[in-house]
């Protein structure tokens, strides 16, 4: 995923919109992983160590539904990345993911305390599995 994040990365003036962008991916499989890659661009580059994905249950405008896509391949591409997930949230409709590094997010909560991780439903020390098991 790394390597697509890299090839979709502009100048932020000029980033596009993943409608510009979804044509150039017949496979269904391949159009998911670029998604993904899409939106998870920064924390593949380092830039963020996680961020938040809703998926609707609905066809976008490049007629793919991501909700089905992910349900159907979305472990496997996340396996076969650096990055791990996990759906936070599924609601009617649509589910939440957080897809983070894990190295990068437990840094970033490693500088936070017993009572600020207390915001994050943390018990202990170790802030990132605290976290996404409360989830």
């Amino acid at each position: 995923m790394a390597h697509i994040a890299r090839k979709l990365i502009t100048k932020p003036k000029n980033k596009p919109l993943w409608v510009d962008i979804s044509c150039r991916y017949t496979d269904e499989r391949e159009c998911l992983t670029a998604f993904l890659a899409f939106q998870t661009a920064e924390v593949l580059e380092g830039i963020k160590p996680s961020t938040l994905i809703n998926l609707a249950d609905c066809r976008r405008r490049c007629g793919r539904n991501f909700y089905e896509l992910w349900r159907e391949h979305g472990a496997s591409i996340v396996h076969n990345s650096m990055l791990e997930a996990k759906v936070m949230a599924v609601r009617p409709g649509s589910l939440l993911l957080l897809i983070y590094d894990r190295a990068a997010l437990t840094r970033l909560l490693a500088g936070y305390g017993p009572i600020e991780c207390l915001a994050f439903s943390c018990k202990e020390q170790n802030a990132l599995q605290d976290l996404i098991i409360a989830y």
